[in-house]
């Protein structure tokens, strides 16, 4: 995001943005975390502007999708639309100077996350036909909604709110100059750290699922009569372990002492080159585990009678071990089809535990370099 850009057409709205993003965190780190994805989506979506819509109700729009997504992906499982309300609403600290504007933002976040949208367009004294424009909803229903939501802010009203919520909002925000927007460029350093935190305590929560998980597997396998296989699936895991290890010391010795695009981009160098490593193991790691629980099936007392089974029904003049060519033929089939696709199946389970965070911090790196272009 180009510095011309947030100058001359977002940060002469950044009121705007700042009391959306009030409305849907409850902490200080949270709002610049909100602020910024705003901006940012602003900057991406810039062409999709319609020209025949009022800028400030673009940002309307874009502010309250960029936070009803952001509290959808927080609420995965929950019903995203509903009038139920939250237990509790807990504030790190006063957003604002006025005790008043604190009070009734408090009693808002109460509501569902679209009441809260409708009841903040309703203050910001935007038409009936611009709320339903902006928040995609029939432009009769809203009179209504307005009213319901009204109501329910009215009881939650407290001893020190005596005026009404729309006195209320329009002497507490005389001037939107006195709303103080966080700094880009440190929000854009905060977040550079917070992804790469972030993935760094991943890659140490799976270090210990493996290590938790070959465990549960020789117990696993020491009870169904199978330790052999449980102490081979533990030496095969044993290495990667190792290497996650090592790996994980070289991503918190990268140098700090730089600017937040230089860190990324050398966390992002340090992160494929890792990635490099671990496939070269994965090419082994697939095929040996499947050699192992293949020959665990074989052995094992129920293998001995399905071979015993097949050769019954299905007989052939090719068998080996008392297994069935055509058994042999399938194996064999298989493990050359892991062979060559382990490298991908090593990728795919990678994209499946990271593939968020890695697309974020593309995204981050992507925009930080656009924005080093531009100032």
């Amino acid at each position: 995001m180009g510095s011309d850009f947030y100058q001359q057409s977002i940060l002469p709205y950044a009121g705007i943005i700042i009391k959306i993003c009030r409305a849907y965190t409850h902490s200080q780190e949270d709002f610049e975390d909100y602020y910024q994805e705003v901006c940012l989506q602003i900057w991406r979506s810039r062409d999709n502007f319609n020209a025949e819509s009022k800028w400030s109700t673009w940002i309307y729009k874009v502010a309250l999708n960029v936070c009803l997504t952001h509290l959808k992906k927080r609420k995965k499982g929950q019903q995203f639309v509903s009038d139920a309300l939250p237990d509790e609403v807990h504030d790190d600290a006063k957003a604002f100077c006025s005790d008043e504007i604190n009070l009734l933002y408090n009693a808002i976040k109460h509501l569902s996350e679209i009441d809260r949208a409708v009841i903040l367009l309703y203050l910001e004294e935007k038409s009936y036909v611009e709320i339903g424009e902006i928040i995609g909803a029939n432009t009769n229903s809203i009179g209504v909604r307005i009213t319901r939501i009204k109501e329910r802010l009215n009881k939650r009203r407290s001893e020190h709110m005596s005026k009404s919520i729309e006195a209320m909002w329009k002497q507490g925000f005389v001037s939107e100059g006195e709303l103080s927007a966080p700094k880009v460029n440190d929000l854009y350093n905060r977040k550079s750290q917070n992804i790469v935190d972030k993935l760094q305590k991943m890659f140490a929560v799976n270090i210990k699922a493996i290590v938790i998980g070959a465990l549960v597997m020789l117990v696993v396998m020491s009870l169904i009569g199978a330790p052999w296989l449980g102490v081979y699936i533990c030496v095969l895991l044993a290495p990667l372990v190792l290497i996650a290890r090592k790996e994980l010391t070289k991503s918190h010795n990268l140098s700090k002492g730089q600017s937040s695009l230089e860190y990324l981009e050398s966390f992002d160098t340090w992160l494929k080159n890792s990635m490099d490593t671990y496939s070269k193991y994965y090419r082994f790691f697939y095929p040996l585990f499947y050699i192992g629980m293949v020959t665990q099936g074989l052995a094992s007392n129920a293998g001995g009678k399905v071979m015993a089974l097949l050769l019954k029904h299905y007989p052939t003049e090719y068998v080996l071990l008392d297994i069935p060519g055509y058994v042999w033929a399938v194996i064999t089939a298989l493990f050359l089809v892991i062979v060559r696709y382990s490298e991908a199946l090593y990728r795919l389970d990678l994209d499946i535990i990271y593939g968020r965070q890695f697309k974020k911090l593309d995204e981050l790196i992507t925009d930080m370099r656009a924005l080093k272009a531009q100032q």
